[in-house]
Parts: C-alpha cells; sequence; structure tokens
C-alpha cells in the first residue's frame, strides 16, 4: 500500500494572472462638460447648452436701407442630462476587511467596469445617434474610405480642427495594410507594418477599437412618407404646454415609414437628388 500524505494548498495572492483591459479608445477622445452640482440637483440633472446661431444674409435693395428686413432670430438649445447612475456593489464583513489587499483589487474591478460603461455608451450614441453615414458594403480597407469621411462633413460644414475616426481592429488593421504597401511614401508604411499603426488620414486622427458596434444594411425597401402632416418641421426655441413654456429638443422628429421590418436604431435615409447641404449657405 503506498503512502498517503496531506496536502498544503496556498494560494499566491501577491502573483496575480494576466487579466483583460478595456483600452478606453472613444472615451478618451470626448470633452468632459462640467457642471455645478448644486444646480444639477435643482434642475433635475439636466441642463440646456446653445446652439450656435447660422444667420440670413440679404441684399441691399435701395442703398443701404434695409430698415425693412430686420428679421427675429431663434435661440436653439440641446439638452445635457445625466442619465444613468452606475455602480458596482460588493460587501466585505469585518474579518474580511483585515485583508486589505481584497479590498483594493474589488475597487479596482469596479473602476474598471465603470470605465468600460462609459466607453460603450460613448459607442451607442455615436453608432444610434450619428448623422454623417458613409455606407461600404465591404470593410473599409484605404485611404479612398475615410476621404469619403471627409468630404461628407465638409460638404456640410463641419468644423476641420480635432477631427477623430474611429475604427474596428479588422477595418483598422485593413487600413494599415493598404498604408504598408504603399512603397512610394517614406516612414509611414515601416511602422503601418512593424505596429499597425496608421495614424493621421485624409484630416482625421486614427484609432483602433478593441470592440466596435455593426450597423448592418436593411434589406428591405423602406420608403418615407412625405405627404404627412410630420414631415415639415420647423424648429422652435419653446413649447406652451399645461405647465408653462418648455425648451424644444429639435434634434428629433417623428416620421411614417412604410414599414418598421428590420428598421433598427443607427439606421439612416438618404434623400433622392440631394447629395449634401451646406448648414451656411
Amino acid at each position: 500500500m503506498s503512502n498517503s500524505f496531506s496536502k498544503e494548498e496556498r494560494v499566491a495572492f501577491e502573483q496575480i494572472l494576466e487579466g483583460f483591459q478595456d483600452a478606453l479608445v472613444l472615451s478618451r477622445n470626448v470633452n468632459v462638460y462640467n457642471t455645478d452640482q448644486a444646480m444639477m440637483e435643482r434642475t433635475n440633472d439636466t441642463i440646456w447648452r446653445p446652439m450656435p446661431y447660422i444667420a440670413d444674409s440679404i441684399d441691399a435693395a435701395a442703398g443701404t436701407d434695409i430698415s425693412a428686413s430686420f428679421k427675429d432670430f431663434t435661440q436653439l438649445a440641446v439638452p445635457a442630462t445625466i442619465g444613468f447612475n452606475k455602480a458596482v456593489p460588493f460587501s466585505l464583513n469585518a474579518k474580511e476587511l483585515r485583508d486589505q489587499l481584497q479590498e483594493g483589487r474589488l475597487g479596482e474591478a469596479a473602476k474598471q467596469k465603470l470605465a468600460s460603461d462609459i466607453n460603450v455608451a460613448v459607442m451607442n450614441v455615436a453608432a444610434n445617434q450619428g448623422t454623417l453615414v458613409v455606407a461600404r458594403t465591404g470593410a473599409a480597407s484605404g485611404f479612398d474610405d475615410v476621404a469619403e469621411c471627409e468630404a461628407i462633413m465638409n460638404e456640410q460644414g463641419v468644423m476641420d480642427d480635432a477631427r477623430y475616426l474611429a475604427l474596428s481592429t479588422r477595418d483598422y488593421n485593413g487600413m494599415a495594410s493598404n498604408l504598408a504597401a504603399r512603397q512610394t511614401l517614406t516612414g509611414k508604411p515601416l511602422t503601418a507594418y512593424e505596429k499597425a499603426f496608421v495614424g493621421e488620414v485624409a484630416s482625421f486622427e486614427t484609432y483602433k477599437l478593441d470592440y466596435a458596434n455593426r450597423i448592418v444594411a436593411n434589406a428591405a425597401t423602406v420608403t418615407i412618407d412625405t405627404d404627412g402632416a410630420n414631415i415639415d418641421y420647423v424648429p422652435a426655441a419653446t413649447s406652451t404646454s399645461v405647465g408653462g413654456q418648455i425648451n424644444v429638443d429639435n434634434r428629433y422628429q417623428t416620421v411614417t415609414v412604410s414599414t418598421t421590418t428590420g428598421v433598427t436604431a443607427g439606421d439612416a435615409f438618404t434623400i433622392a437628388g440631394i447629395n449634401a447641404v451646406h448648414h451656411i449657405t
């Protein structure tokens, strides 16, 4: 009969295995807008941020007399709201708190998860509410895809500073592959080949996402009713309800579609004969 000894079990508390990380690409590249916390409590965590004016000009018909041409302006605003209160609850009793290592690691895990939640929220807003769309039947693969993004922004008057393009890892690496093959350039093809790094392309600073949303093209034929009562929309600063005058969020409009089959958040539509409309001209 062989010997049978008791075994000692040990946990290497100080030597943690490799974990996972969220690159937090999008949340690192958005502006942080700070508010007064007492004011936010009194306004139900909502603050209205004014939009820039877009003015009309006229040709003075009789010399410099334009007294008959004065018009009123409509101040538009957009609500910024704290809509979610994320939390990561965990409990440690008095005995467990004797090991401060566990409290620190649980706190680090909570911080990592909340940071990831913010990044996902930014991504969902960009994917579902983005209004400039470049449609592609396949993966983005080269300069022409980025140049198309620049074109639609220029055509509509979007400011040309601080432009960022975040691509899924597969699309980004496809872009790097395209760049690596451009042997006529100096420096950048080598970096693209060695590190799959693209950098600035067509006025965009590019970033590689570790995860990305995908909006699938709608296979159904969907049209919008252009004769309905809701198709004409005139922006307004305020509206009057039972409670008096309230501000109006002019970013959204209700339209009637021929079918809702396959229609999902983030879908975009085209208007026949209109490729782009500049916001000033």
